[in-house]
């Protein structure tokens, strides 16, 4: 009995060990399939039959089969038709007792594309079944693949490229040389690869210079020539020495620098830029030829076009009748404007030749402006415009220069005006600004507010002969020379001219010239304290008269206020009248629309608390000046 119950107790201890590796056996694989079923990765098993038995969820994420699907057909029918025969063979291959290990095809997805699948595979003949594990690479092989399209289409490029190509590595020896290297410089590309870059296309006084660029990159990482377009001799084969343009650039790599250089044969280049050089002087010189002989031709005919207007007239101070005065008077006119643009032709004949030459001495530059301007007055007054001139207090009364000249620019700045303003005012300011490199400059301007220019019609006004178009020239006339020759006048004295105009705003010329100023010269208008507190009333119907001439007045320290009329100058004359500060003077426009400046000075002088102002009569340059004896 005892026996029985140890064998009994020592075979149910055998059971329960027994049933203890079953169960540690089944959580085992319990613990596999779920590990199976989680992966990332590909897992599978497949008969030898074609078809697969077992698949992960992995299966269904990546091509979007349900795992049912995919067994219901043999798997070669989801293989892309280019990769089956391989398939094919990597799985008989299996059967036969192989390994898979890298073997990659492509794999249908329900929504119709292809994924790139990486096997590691091994099979059992005994139960006749594949055993595999894979991942999706289709992110890295299409990159892969990109690369080495990018890779062959670069080297497609560099093949056809109409530039020469050639790399080097940091010893300067060649690693990269494409057929058109070969064109250019006559080594083919076996001959090139591995030689020194400076044995075969630099010319042997440059070779130095190009080692030692070379090992200064390299020691220091300064790019002195890369990323910059160069131009530098080049040598052939045959030891001929031809003009090269190139670029060059450097690639940094786990074995050293890589330098990419691309370059152009530029001998047809530089043939072509000496031939046309060679043209342009031929025509300059052809151009400054015949404008020596338009200005000869010129100064001939001014001799017989002067007696012309000599004799007519002495003919005007003969005891004519009325019909000859007027056809004399008519000689005499036409014998003038025709001189005019004689002078025109002559002054720009000679600057295009070379002959003119600058009469260069100090000069006063308001003396300069104020004659230029006035002597055009009476023609602004003719036409019922406004002429303002405003200088700037601190233009220096003495500058360096020609002082003839600049009249002449100012005189064809301020007829133009005049001529294309049929109605308002012509504006001159002059003043000074800085300049770039710290000197000052004096610039000028002449607004209007006339016709105005067009755009693309003032980009041709300062070239010879142009005008606005064929209109303007017939309806104001003019030759078309005045603002080419202003032009360069301006350039011959170091300065320039431009504008600035819209069709029916007017329009605005203007000149900057360097300041050339004498040492040790004040302003002309020094700060005066004569006028100092003075309190003056300014009468102008024109509001930009009144505006510039009150400048002028505050720069004395003159307290000005201003009126556009007659009742409104009386009214502030008589509240000034039974105030502390009265007014001493008033300034006043002989030629105001309405009541004129006379009869506002008769209506002063009529009041006794108004007599003691003083009475400073205005009018402009040329125009007729009568003040009556009342309101004298």
């Amino acid at each position: 009995m005892v026996l029985n119950a140890g064998l009994l107790w020592y075979f149910a201890r055998w059971l329960d060990r027994g049933e203890t590796a079953r169960r540690r056996a089944e959580q085992e694989l319990r613990t596999s399939a779920r590990h199976f079923e989680l992966s990332r990765d590909l897992h599978c098993t497949a008969g030898f039959d074609g078809y697969f038995q077992h698949l992960n969820a992995a299966w269904t994420d990546t091509l979007g089969w349900s795992r049912s699907e995919l067994r219901s057909r043999p798997f070669l029918e989801f293989v892309h038709p280019d990769d089956r025969a391989k398939t094919e063979r990597e799985s008989a291959g299996l059967a036969r007792g192989g390994q898979t290990i890298d073997f990659v095809n492509r794999y249908a997805t329900k929504d119709g594309d292809w994924r790139w699948i990486d096997w590691r595979a091994m099979a059992d003949p005994e139960d006749e079944l594949i055993y595999a594990s894979a991942r999706d690479v289709t992110a890295s092989k299409r990159s892969s693949l990109a690369l080495v399209a990018s890779e062959r289409q670069t080297r497609e490029i560099l093949e056809t490229a109409y530039d020469a190509y050639i790399s080097i590595d940091e010893s300067g020896l060649v690693s990269g040389w494409n057929p058109q290297a070969e064109a250019t410089f006559g080594w083919t590309c076996e001959e090139a690869l591995g030689r020194e870059l400076a044995e075969l296309i630099i010319p042997e006084g440059s070779r130095d210079a190009h080692r030692r660029g070379l090992q200064r990159f390299i020691a220091t990482g300064q790019p002195r020539v890369l990323g910059k377009r160069l131009e530098l001799p080049g040598l052939r084969r045959d030891g001929g020495e031809f003009p090269v343009e190139l670029t060059i650039s450097a690639l940094s790599t786990d074995h050293g620098y890589v330098f990419h250089a691309f370059l152009r044969d530029i001998s047809e280049r530089r043939r072509a830029e000496e031939e046309l050089a060679l043209a342009r002087d031929q025509a300059l010189e052809a151009s400054r030829m015949k404008s020596m002989f338009v200005a000869n031709v010129s100064h001939e005919i001014r001799t017989p076009m002067n007696g012309v207007i000599g004799m007519s007239e002495l003919l005007l101070d003969s005891g004519l009748t009325e019909e000859q005065r007027e056809l004399a008077d008519t000689i005499s006119s036409s014998g003038e404007a025709l001189l005019v643009i004689l002078d025109d032709i002559l002054d720009i004949s000679k600057i295009e030749a070379g002959r003119l030459e600058l009469d260069l001495a100090d000069f006063n530059p308001r003396d300069a402006i104020e004659r230029a301007c006035g002597i055009l007055a009476p023609r602004a007054h003719t036409k019922g415009l406004e002429l303002l001139v405003a200088i700037d207090p601190e233009v220096p009364a003495l500058i360096h220069g020609d002082g003839a000249r600049l009249r002449q620019v100012i005189g064809n700045f301020v007829s133009n005006a005049i001529k294309f303003t049929a109605e308002g005012e012509v504006v001159v300011n002059v003043s000074l600004r800085p300049a770039d490199d710290g000197a000052e400059l004096l610039r000028l301007s002449v607004s209007d507010n006339g016709i105005g220019i067009d755009r693309h019609a003032l980009e041709q006004l300062f070239k010879p002969f142009s005008q606005a178009d064929g209109s303007t020239t017939r309806k104001y006339g003019g030759t078309g020379l005045g603002l080419a020759i202003s032009r360069l006048l301006l350039e011959l004295m170091g300065g320039r001219v431009g504008a600035d105009s819209r069709p029916g705003e007017g329009s605005c010329f203007w000149l900057e010239l360097p300041l050339a100023a004498v040492p040790g010269t004040p302003p002309r208008y020094q700060e005066t304290h004569e006028l100092a507190g003075l309190r003056v009333l300014l009468v102008d119907d024109n509001a930009a008269s009144r505006t510039l001439l009150g400048q002028q007045l505050s720069a004395w320290q003159v307290t000005c206020e201003g009126a556009q009329d007659a009742a409104h100058a009386m009214a502030l004359l008589q509240a000034g009248a039974t105030s502390a500060g009265p007014y001493a003077l008033a300034l006043i426009d002989v030629g105001m629309p309405g009541v004129d400046g006379n009869e506002l000075a008769r209506s002063i002088r009529a009041q006794a608390a108004l007599r003691d102002i003083r009475l400073v009569m205005l009018t402009s340059p040329g125009g007729p000046f009568e003040v009556d004896e009342d309101a004298e």
